[in-house]
């Protein structure tokens, strides 16, 4: 497994999913009374993004064949929406497949640094949280369904220790667990 880093990659080749279909059924739970954060997650993302681009890389790894987006299925909703075209992606994806994607022109993330680096830009206190590949100890641990191979997303932690998380579920881990365990990335001080 390697990471590929694209930086422009075609928003509509990384799902196939109806944008519009989210976008109403998100709208129709809310107006039904519920406390549905996840409208109000889309409605600040079209805010935020309409004059401005993504910063931090979408996921994407390999789910039964296909390419799953996950964190990033409401960024690529939004991105939809607005009639943006591009976004930045991260594929978590087997070395001698990752051409097969023909998402553009990537570069393989080599050492932690690297992978950390949109992340340690923005300035705010994180912690990465890691899936593994098969039904893995960081889901039972938590008591969540495993729902995709490889996949890793961020915790943002501001200094009143609120925490916004983009993707739930997984067990907090620290740097020093993206080691060979995982892709092979080696973890440098």
């Amino acid at each position: 497994m390697v990471i590929g880093r694209y930086a422009g990659a075609d928003v509509y080749q990384l799902n196939n999913v109806d944008y519009m279909t989210i976008l109403k059924d998100n709208l129709e739970e809310w107006l039904s009374g519920k406390d549905h954060v996840t409208f109000w997650h889309l409605k600040q993302l079209m805010i935020n993004l309409k004059n401005s681009k993504v910063e931090i890389p979408v996921v994407a790894t390999r789910l039964n064949g296909d390419l799953f987006v996950d964190p990033g299925g409401s960024r690529i909703t939004v991105l939809k929406h607005l009639k943006k075209k591009t976004v930045a992606v991260d594929v978590v994806y087997p070395r001698d497949s990752l051409q097969e994607l023909n998402l553009g022109e990537h570069k393989i993330i080599q050492d932690v640094g690297e992978l950390l680096e949109p992340y340690e830009k923005m300035g705010v206190t994180y912690s990465m949280e890691m899936c593994y590949d098969v039904d893995c100890i960081t889901c039972k641990n938590n008591n969540v369904i495993h729902n995709g191979p490889y996949r890793y997303s961020v915790t943002w932690i501001d200094l009143g220790s609120t925490v916004q998380t983009f993707k739930t579920g997984m067990r907090r881990t620290n740097i020093e667990s993206l080691t060979t365990s995982w892709i092979g990335i080696p973890y440098e001080q």
